[in-house]
């Protein structure tokens, strides 16, 4: 990407979009509203100009089917519509797509903003792990609603717009595998801590997996493939033996031991899906529809949802992944945003494009049942630059491809 412009206004508006990661300083009441007023100014004004058809028509889809859980918490939760639009800011994220990929920007310089926002993050993160228990982003409190994330010796904070460690780790990978570069090797590093220190078993496993599973699908003779296998294999049984994997590799099969897995009949997440299946969301409609995001806890709704659940009976319904948040936001909206991502995974075949394939690969598997990282704060404003990066490559390469058969 060298030579490359920046275009820091871009930057900085994602940066102003995602609140800068949430520092402890910038919690502004209200903040969302002009946020919101934000993406939706750009979705309005981009929406007819924008010629797309790859993701355009998912993206509208999808955000008419949150509305309409919006619809149904205003009818029959109680919820009054101007809060749960508001409380379901992150799921408008999407919407951002219109203004990037209307911009006058390259496939490159979308890529250079992805990257460098990458680098910003994981450098973030890194910072509040090593000062931690001093607080500088609020989600490395001890308690937030989507519960305990820093408690004691335990440090899994989930920071906003975690999808942009996959995406840097990834295109270090790709790039790496292309160039050969001890560049690309350091950003794999650097995006790699945060994965392992987050602690999530199926996203490491995932990860671990995709950084094998990419090398055929970016180089294809058998010697390469080989070399660069047994070299991932290399690093990361050294890695294994660096305090910080190693202790979080102990944590993690600490959880094994104690039987939190699918295998375990009393699992926690069986507790929580019998929990919101069978004892909240049971309203005629709602598990199609979804019961919308609730506001603080204003209503009787709010309160099962977010305060009993979480206070009482420490269930949350985003451990259940794409099955809880479809009790959110209906499983038509789940349905379509499935397929957006699964249709990006598919399109994605060239080679350089392959860090989006294993990104999104394991931002969604590993979100079906047992995490919210696909749609956990922040990450759908990541995503929707990634697909607005998608769709100027390909328009990019097919006027590449016009313009040499004219030549020709």
């Amino acid at each position: 990407m060298k030579g490359v412009a920046f275009r820091k206004d871009y930057f900085l508006l994602v940066l102003i979009l995602v609140n800068f990661f949430e520092p402890v300083f910038l919690q502004i009441p209200g903040r969302k509203i002009l946020y919101l007023a934000i993406i939706v100014f750009f979705f309005i004004s981009n929406l007819f100009s924008l010629k797309d058809d790859l993701f355009k028509p998912i993206i509208i889809f999808f955000s008419v089917c949150v509305l309409g859980s919006c619809f149904y918490s205003f009818f029959f939760n109680g919820q009054s519509l101007p809060s749960v639009i508001y409380a379901s800011f992150d799921y408008w994220g999407l919407l951002f797509f219109f203004c990037i990929a209307s911009s006058n920007m390259s496939a490159e310089q979308i890529k250079k903003i992805l990257v460098i926002l990458g680098v910003v993050w994981c450098v973030c993160y890194i910072i509040q792990w090593l000062i931690s228990p001093h607080t500088f982003f609020i989600n490395a409190k001890i308690d937030d609603e989507y519960g305990v994330t820093v408690k004691d010796d335990i440090f899994r904070m989930r920071l906003p717009c975690s999808a942009l460690s996959f995406i840097l780790l990834f295109w270090g990978m790709n790039e790496f595998i292309l160039e050969r570069k001890k560049k690309y090797f350091v950003y794999m590093c650097l995006s790699f801590l945060p994965i392992i220190i987050m602690g999530f078993r199926s996203q490491v496993v995932l990860v671990v997996i995709s950084l094998f599973l990419i090398i055929p699908f970016v180089v294809h003779k058998f010697g390469k493939i080989l070399n660069f296998s047994v070299a991932i294999g290399v690093v990361l049984a050294i890695s294994v033996n660096i305090p910080v994997v190693s202790d979080k590799i102990d944590e993690m099969l600490v959880r094994v031991n104690d039987d939190q897995t699918f295998s375990n009949k009393e699992y926690i997440r069986y507790i929580e899906f019998d929990y919101f299946n069978n004892d909240v969301f049971i309203k005629k409609g709602e598990h199609f529809f979804g019961g919308g995001s609730p506001f603080k806890d204003k209503t009787p709704y709010a309160r099962k949802v977010r305060k009993n659940a979480v206070q009482r009976y420490h269930l949350y319904w985003n451990d259940l992944g794409l099955v809880g948040l479809s009790y959110i936001i209906g499983i038509p909206a789940v349905l379509l945003l499935s397929f957006l991502i699964l249709k990006a995974i598919y399109i994605c075949k060239e080679t350089d494009l392959q860090f989006v394939r294993f990104s999104f690969f394991c931002i969604f598997f590993c979100s079906i049942l047992t995490s919210m990282e696909l749609f956990r704060q922040g990450n759908f404003i990541v995503i929707s630059i990634v697909l607005a990066y998608v769709y100027k490559y390909k328009k990019e390469q097919k006027l590449n491809e016009n313009r040499n058969y004219y030549i020709s």
